[in-house]
């Protein structure tokens, strides 16, 4: 073969290198939207990313490989025929081809709708910056390394490594997060720096940290609406409730006028609770529950009991503590409790703060009476449930404690609104939706289910994916789930044939009917078959709805 463009690059061929390697750096940041997504939606926690490479279906790297193996196949073929042409310009339409394929693949994951998308925060912008710097100087590498090939007259592989590139981005996204990783720590850090001088700035601030396995949201939501009778109140919205989350909060909308902060808390692992702590420095905290959510990440019930109890660790001598007892673990972390304490129980066993009587649960909502010593006042709202009295007693007995009398807490109750997704009723016609799909615990669906029995009327239908992050105990409370579905249920729906297995064998072994049960695999298939077989009078219970880095697609 003679001397060759390819074998010999000029000038010209390393400037089309370099628009190739941009062009390709672009599109294979869009191909990597996945694993970007997948590492937010896990928190930034590198165990936790792995293990969603690790226990993937499949089906997201299998669509991967097939767009490599297709892309490389066609590569082989188009540059064997013009083998000849090697030298020329016109060597680079099997390259063509390789972006054709990439760009149909882009296409067809961008159109699939996304449950949870990536929100390109700062963060994310510079991890994008990184990983397309990575990517153009590994396309350019292999089309140097192309060079070479030709130069060995063996121009017919020239760009084919560049086709398994797209199987790379999982990896790529990682190996730019690690290097990121010492700047952001610095980043953070700086931070929550911030947002500790301005909490010590506010010298009556009154900071109430509350933390749970279940129930954050919901405590904090109400904590505020009666707060709120009485005081100018900050709460962390929606649910932030991670380090970066409560910093952006406290530097952006905590200000003078404020007497009041409420900082909902989050954890995965041992530490998070304390990391949080030691900059909102808490004089309150409350804790709602301890259970086997998460337990994935934190390997035993112990760990999430102390995790828990780091909030109450780091609160003050003269401090407060305040103790949902409606959750069995948290009475351990009540009893061993050193600082003035509280707690509330709905079935009153005689030390609860507060009590409650003549509760009546039904459609519309709760009713109940809300008893202090010598004191009594009938509540209403309309939350449903008995199991939100329980959210609502410990939010109840902080606000008492911070000077609301019973007759301003009972008409803060009356204000009370469902959250989104969190047991919300939505009435369509003649069909009743029960959305429950946030999240779930094992907790959670037990209330859920107990719901769904108190108000259907007609047949009683259940949606769902079943519970994630319980580690070794998933099985089991999957398939207790299922168990506790056969006793109430007419019809049910999984979503998702790999994870609820155990929820039909719970079914099955709770002598559920075979024929009732369908499975599916995503939330767009489930609601194809309600359209196929729901009447009116029908209850529909959607109990949980897994984020996008749990999907099978």
């Amino acid at each position: 073969m003679n001397t060759l463009l390819l074998a010999n690059p000029s000038l010209d061929v390393y400037i089309i290198a370099i628009i190739i390697s941009i062009f390709s750096g672009v599109l294979l940041c869009m191909t990597a939207y996945r694993s970007l997504q997948t590492l937010q939606l896990r928190g930034y926690k590198t165990e936790k990313y792995m293990h969603w490479i690790k226990n993937t279906h499949g089906k997201y790297f299998s669509r991967l490989f097939m767009i490599c193996f297709m892309s490389a196949s066609a590569l082989l073929v188009i540059n064997i025929l013009f083998d000849n042409f090697a030298e020329q310009f016109i060597s680079y339409i099997s390259l063509l081809v390789y972006f054709i394929y990439l760009i149909a693949f882009i296409k067809n994951d961008f159109t699939y709708k996304k449950k949870t998308p990536l929100v390109f925060t700062a963060r994310i912008k510079r991890l994008v910056t990184l990983l397309f710097i990575l990517n153009s100087a590994l396309t350019y590498a292999l089309i140097i390394l192309s060079f070479l090939l030709v130069s060995l007259n063996i121009a017919w592989l020239r760009f084919f490594f560049i086709c398994f590139t797209p199987l790379l981005m999982p990896f790529n996204v990682l190996l730019a997060f690690i290097i990121m990783s010492p700047f952001e720590q610095l980043n953070n850090k700086n931070y929550i720096i911030r947002a500790k001088r301005k909490i010590n700035k506010n010298k009556e601030l009154i900071v109430i940290g509350i933390t749970g396995s279940y129930g954050k949201t919901s405590v904090k939501n109400i904590l505020h609406t009666m707060l709120k009778q009485k005081y100018d109140v900050l709460s962390s919205p929606a649910s932030y409730n991670t380090p970066m989350g409560l910093t952006k909060t406290i530097l952006k909308q905590l200000s003078e006028n404020y007497k009041i902060f409420i900082a909902e808390m989050g954890a995965t692992c041992k530490g998070d609770i304390k990391y949080i702590c030691d900059f909102i420095q808490p004089q309150i905290g409350i804790i709602t529950s301890a259970g086997s959510q998460h337990l994935e990440s934190f390997k035993t019930l112990q760990n999430i009991k102390d995790t828990k109890y780091e909030l109450i660790e780091a609160l003050p001598a003269d401090g407060l503590a305040a103790f949902n007892n409606d959750s069995a673990q948290v009475v351990e972390l009540y009893n061993k409790c050193p600082v003035p304490k509280i707690y509330t129980k709905t079935a009153d066993d005689g030390g609860s703060f507060l009590r409650c009587e003549n509760i009546v649960s039904q459609l519309k909502g709760i009713e109940f009476d809300l008893i202090s010593a010598g004191e009594t006042v009938r509540c209403k709202c309309s939350l449903i449930g008995k199991h939100n009295i329980s959210n609502i007693l410990i939010s109840a007995a902080v606000a008492y404690k911070l000077g609301l009398s019973l007759k301003e807490i009972a008409e803060a109750i009356w204000e009370l609104q469902p959250v989104p997704h969190r047991l919300e009723i939505i009435q369509s016609k003649d069909i009743t939706i029960i959305d429950d799909s946030f999240n779930a615990s094992a907790e959670g669906t037990a209330a859920a289910l107990e719901v769904l029995t108190e108000v259907a009327k007609g047949r009683k239908i259940v949606v769902t994916p079943g519970l994630v992050e319980l580690g070794a105990m998933q099985n089991q409370e999957n398939y207790n789930f299922g168990s506790n579905m056969s006793k109430v249920c007419d019809i049910c729906i999984l979503v998702g044939e790999n994870q609820t297995q155990p929820i039909f064998e719970g079914l099955i072994g709770g002598g559920f009917n075979k024929d009732s049960i369908i499975t599916v695999n995503s939330l767009e298939d489930a609601k194809s078959e309600l359209n196929k077989l729901i009447k009116a009078g029908d209850t529909i219970l959607f109990e949980n709805d897994l984020p996008d880095n749990y999907s099978e697609q």
